[in-house]
């Protein structure tokens, strides 16, 4: 999940994802969280950057792009989780 501080005059927010060229703006929302559920890519870390816009629609500079790695979760047959971050002790 990414979560931002609120910014003076912010109406909204834009959230980008970072595609194979680019970032790519995947939501605006008035909410200071948004989890991207949609992904289901586990093997490489995915990232963001978040932008405040004014009520006239503005676009204000961006944060710091993040890179976050969502974990795997399994349900094993006693129905406890476990759960994979890409760090398995070998």
């Amino acid at each position: 999940m990414l979560t931002w501080d609120a910014v003076a005059g912010a109406a909204s927010y834009h959230v980008y994802r970072k595609t194979a060229n680019s970032y790519e703006k995947i939501r605006t929302t008035a909410n200071l969280t948004y989890t991207d559920a949609g992904r289901v890519d586990f093997a490489e870390a995915e990232k963001y950057y978040v932008a405040a816009v004014s009520a006239d629609g503005k676009e204000g500079e961006h944060s710091e792009i993040v890179s976050i790695k969502r974990p795997i979760r399994w349900v094993d047959n006693t129905n406890e989780g476990i759960e994979y971050n890409g760090n398995w002790g070998t």
